[in-house]
Order: C-alpha cells, then structure tokens, then sequence
C-alpha cells in the first residue's frame, strides 16, 4: 500500500497494510482517510467497538515487524481477521463466526499455529494499542477495502540524529553556562 496526503508518518511510503475489511474489494483508484483502529468500523455499519480495533492493533504492532515471510503475513492476517470479526470472545480460527479451513494446503498447520500463538498473546488492558486505520473510497464515492497500518517505527538513523543534535544543543548551553560564570 503507497498511501499518500494522509500524514508525515506515511504519506509516499510504501507500508506494510493488513485487511480489515471482509465486504468489499480495493478499488483503483482510491481516496483514502487516515483514522485511529480504535474507531474502527466497517462502513456503512460503523464503529464495531474500540476493543476490536485495539485487538488487531496490538497484533499489528507486536507481530507486525516481524511478518517478514508469506506464512507469517498469512498468520498475523488470519489473527487480525479473528479478533475483529468474532464476536464471541473466544478465540478459535475453525469454530465461531470466523472460521478458517485447510483446503490442503502444505503450510496449514504453521499458519495456523503461528496465528494460534498470537491470539494467545492478547493482554487484557489494551490502552496502549493503536494503529492507523486506512478508510479507503472509489472516486464515484462507494466504499472499497479498508486497511489496519501498524504505527511505524522510527529508523535508527533518524533517532541517532535526533541525539546528536541534542547533544550538540547540550554542548552550546553549557559552553554559555561556563562563559557567564567567568
């Protein structure tokens, strides 16, 4: 996904977007809006509830960085998919509202097992989680897929020269410090 005018943390990067959306198709072209997963909602239905959104957002910012393969991508999917759209409040990716099934495909039982390990995971106190929510629209103004963006975060390189500035603001401050004493 290569979102674009949505915030200086994303816009013209290319993230790494998990579905969120089960009833409708992406689109091309698309308008997008950015939004907080903790007001998540399928359009036109609306807000789910924050606790969902928050779910699938503490999957995407814990698990998210580390989905660098198709089989855990597919996991971290199947749990994001899971915590969203069961209802029930139990967890199980082949019984309840959600339900995922093995057509026979050699990788099932380690997708299944990874995305089992990430629904174990799920703290009970969920403040803390958030995530971008990428509300997506056609030009003719219907609704198109959705996407769940993990907060991105910052590259060392950016940290260490953010540090070095500091410390070279440091280092001006206490010279001045120093000559008004003398």
């Amino acid at each position: 996904i290569k979102p674009t005018g949505l915030s200086p943390l994303v816009d013209n990067v290319v993230v790494t977007g998990y579905c969120v959306d089960l009833l409708h198709w992406m689109y091309s072209p698309v308008d997008t809006e950015l939004d907080s997963m903790s007001n998540w909602g399928i359009p036109p239905y609306g807000g789910v509830g924050n606790a969902a959104g928050r779910r699938a957002a503490y999957l995407a910012d814990t698990y998210g960085a580390g989905a660098t393969d198709a089989l855990h991508q597919a996991a971290l999917q199947m749990a994001i998919w899971e915590v969203l759209f069961e209802t029930s409040g139990s967890y199980s990716l082949t019984s309840g509202l959600t339900q995922f099934q093995n057509r026979g495909g050699a990788n099932w039982g380690t997708v299944a097992g990874f995305a089992a390990t990430y629904l174990g995971s799920l703290p009970q106190d969920l403040s803390a989680y958030d995530a971008y929510w990428l509300k997506t629209a056609n030009h003719e103004g219907g609704y198109s897929q959705d996407y769940m963006v993990a907060n991105p975060v910052p590259e060392p390189a950016s940290m260490l020269l953010l540090g070095s500035g500091l410390l070279g603001l440091a280092g001006v401050v206490r010279r001045r410090m120093r000559k008004q004493v003398y």
